[in-house]
């Protein structure tokens, strides 16, 4: 008879368990069961591993492409559980020839792996060091104190597969990756078993304890909000004299959140910053009519509103002339409908303003780590005035008394496993939206204007799961225009290839300071996101001008790019069109790229290897492509004739492309199509709020002490059925704005009761 045997280890987002069933030795079944893994990448690892597992009968198999994290894990564990039912030794005796190794992984950044350097004992890790710090390409404010991290717990814990540090999950995965290889190497040397490894490779056990805490205000997040949140609420507590307790919590292992990594915040005249560096006041009326009776069409919350275009100004003088954010003059938003100043960019070095006086100690650098010291200064002025804060930590779940309407505290779990029993009269949550959580994007977001609902990929870090927000819903809090697309600006391809060389060329990526690069493997993503091409939704109909401005979003989390071997036999005589000396590029602003007018015999063979990765299609007709992509054929096929019609008479009948645009891509097969991401920063509607910034349940009362500010909010300034608001910033204006109030009023409500 068989028996089930369970093994776990250490994936990219959480523990991997996998279970097989055997009898005498042999396997008859596996699973694996991962829920915190990537979607998209680290479930497909749990999807076809096992398979293969079990046709090799054992788990010398190929790791999945991309989720080199999640298979090793998924690998580990299957071994874990063949180890449990006598179908493999233990591992073998540790002897390694001590030194020095090197090894290599690839980040969050793919372009340039992260190099490591372990040296060891015969049967120990001594130390573990990145090698190529200075020059990695990953994003150093969030890189630096997460490698620190990570290697120094590798080290004292003697164990490769420690958890990552939650908002660096990539770069840890990396780091991870190639420590192990390098370990790999020493056992080698010294002459061990392989099977050796999994000495190194061991589940950490979580701490039983539970600890109780009383703090007068905490805050669940700190990001951007969050941080406002918690530096507004101590300064009012020493403004009126109140010696209240201020906790500002978050689980990754840097503040800041994605507020670190974007570009500006959103302020209607900012009275202070005007006057100091002498710019006129903006058409207040005239982008309240725009906003609220054109844009979001009398559907946002009028009094939020107001409330934002009064005080957003406020804010951006209180964090520029008394927290040290230096911010440029007011810009125009995005696109030519959003005239506008109202942009105030983090000022760094691409961006100096010329005549401007900066502070002695300001030293411009790449945007994220100017931003960074940003961060550091606002954090380091609450700490000064006594508030205090815990990362790595994470808050899930609200505690309130539904009969009396009013907050008791929060439930959190330290990275150790620690549970907190946080006792709180106000809880400010400010924890980024829920775009961290596939479930609840699922749920939430809403199919009734737009495709949306599903899984959307985030651009950068990923810690925002909204617990704390299915928490508040749970006990009865109303929501606000949740079902809205998130916040989308860029869009990428679904997939990537590393099959050609990559080479540098003679500039610098803007926002990082990376010697930007190109190469073949770009082609395929390319000719998926380019505004040429064709792009059409899981029905196989075109929704929209693919040459606007950020307009991908209305197929819903992921479109396809539709060429026909027309046109990728053009670029591999002619090249991809453009000016000469520029680079095509699947994404503006990241790195990467293809010459234009280059000719590029390339293509086919890219097009192969991203079909064998999985994120291009081909189809030797319009109706077996679209079987291949699960559309129905005859619209696949009606939009491609039709769109071949537009483009031979200039004329985009149904959404206006412009005429430069439509180049014939799409005349004959075979036809590829490309999937390709629309890549969220984030969801931005959540909660119900009033003027005060407090929630509000399903009834229209206020849930006494508890407040949303930020991502967990900003439902309140749309509309259910369009998109983030192009005025430039709007999100996280917002956030600070909104969390400046919230932890302002938290502490004025105490100093009532």
């Amino acid at each position: 008879m068989s028996k089930t045997f369970s093994g776990t280890a250490r994936g990219f987002g959480g523990d991997i368990t996998v279970t097989i069933s055997a009898e005498d030795g042999k396997l008859l079944g596996i699973c694996a069961e991962g829920p915190l893994e990537t979607p998209e990448i680290g479930e497909k690892a749990l999807e076809l591993l096992p398979k293969a597992i079990l046709a090799a009968g054992g788990t010398q198999v190929d790791a999945v492409s991309g989720a080199t994290v999640t298979s090793t894990a998924t690998l580990q564990a299957a071994e874990d559980a063949m180890e449990k039912a006598g179908m493999i030794s233990a591992s073998g005796p540790v002897r390694m020839k001590p030194g020095t190794y090197t090894g290599e992984g690839i980040g969050y950044n793919r372009y340039e792996p992260i190099r490591v350097r372990v040296t060891v004992s015969e049967t120990a890790i001594e130390s573990v060091q990145i090698d190529n710090a200075d020059t990695l390409r990953e994003t150093k404010p969030i890189f630096i104190p997460a490698a620190k991290q990570i290697t120094e717990r590798i080290v004292a814990r003697r164990n490769l597969t420690v958890d990552a540090i939650t908002g660096a999950t990539a770069s840890c995965s990396g780091i991870k990756t190639a420590a192990r290889g390098a370990v790999i190497k020493a056992l080698e040397a010294g002459g061990s078993d392989p099977s050796a490894i999994r000495a190194f490779c061991k589940t950490d056990e979580k701490s039983g304890k539970t600890v109780h805490i009383s703090r007068d205000i905490v805050i669940a997040g700190m990001g951007g909000a969050g941080c406002a949140a918690a530096m507004s609420a101590i300064e009012a507590c020493r403004a009126l004299k109140l010696n209240l307790s201020v906790l500002a919590i978050d689980s990754a292992g840097k503040y800041g959140g994605t507020a670190a990594v974007c570009g500006e915040p959103f302020a209607v005249n900012a009275p202070e910053h005007g006057r100091h560096y002498g710019y006129p006041e903006c058409d207040r009326e005239s982008i309240k009519h725009d906003w609220y009776d054109l844009f979001t069409r009398g559907q946002c919350k009028e009094e939020l509103l107001d409330l934002f275009f009064d005080e957003s100004g406020k804010t951006i003088d209180w964090l520029s002339f008394e927290h040290g954010f230096q911010l440029h003059t007011p810009l125009s938003g995005f696109g030519s409908s959003s005239p506008w100043k109202v942009k105030y960019s983090y000022i760094c070095d691409f961006n100096l303003e010329s005549g401007r006086e900066y502070p002695p100690d300001f030293r411009a650098g790449e945007r994220a780590v100017t931003v960074g010291e940003y961060f550091n200064r606002f954090v380091g002025d609450f700490t000064a005035l006594g508030g205090e804060y815990m990362l790595e930590t994470e808050c899930y779940e609200l505690l309130y008394d539904k009969k009396e309407r009013r907050v008791l505290g929060v439930k959190a779990r330290g990275a150790d496993g620690t549970e907190y029993i946080i006792h709180a009269k106000r809880v400010i949550l400010a924890g980024g939206g829920f775009g961290g959580s596939k479930e609840m994007e699922i749920k939430h977001l809403s199919n009734d204007y737009y495709p949306l609902r599903g899984y959307w990929p985030l651009y950068g870090m990923a810690q925002n799961k909204g617990q704390m927000l299915a928490s508040a819903i749970a006990q009865g809090a109303a929501t606000y225009n949740i079902g809205m697309v998130p916040c989308v600006h860029f869009t990428l391809p679904d997939g990537h290839i590393d099959h050609f060389p990559s080479y540098e060329r003679d500039r610098f990526v803007t926002f990082t300071h990376n010697r930007d690069i190109w190469s073949a493997n770009d082609l395929p993503g390319i000719l998926g996101t380019r505004k040429f091409n064709m792009q059409v939704g899981m029905d196989g109909r075109r929704h929209y001008n693919e040459g606007g401005l950020f307009e991908f979003w209305k197929c819903g989390p992921y479109y396809y790019g539709i060429v026909g071997s027309d046109y990728v036999d053009q670029v591999a005589e002619k090249g991809i069109g453009g000016a000469e000396g520029e680079y095509a590029k699947a994404c503006v602003g990241f790195e990467g790229g293809y010459p234009c007018n280059r000719p590029a015999p390339e293509v086919y063979e890219a097009l192969e290897k991203a079909i064998e990765a999985g994120f291009v299609f081909k189809g030797e007709t319009a109706g077996e492509l679209a079987e291949k992509l699960g559309m129905p054929a005859d619209a696949l096929a009606d939009e491609i004739a039709k769109y071949s019609r537009f483009c031979e008479n200039g004329v985009d009948e149904d959404f206006g492309k412009q005429k430069s645009l439509l180049i014939p891509c799409t005349l004959r097969g075979p036809y590829y199509a490309v999937r390709c991401r629309a890549l969220a920063y984030s969801t931005i509607a959540a909660l119900d709020i009033d003027t005060n910034i407090n929630v509000l349940d399903t009834n229209g009362n206020v849930m006494v002490g508890l407040y949303a500010c930020g991502n967990d909010s900003g439902g309140v300034l749309y509309a259910p059925d369009d998109a983030y608001a192009r005025y430039g910033g709007v999100a996280l204006g917002w956030a600070f704005t909104s969390g400046r109030l919230a932890g302002t009023n938290a502490v004025k409500s105490l100093a009532k009761s």
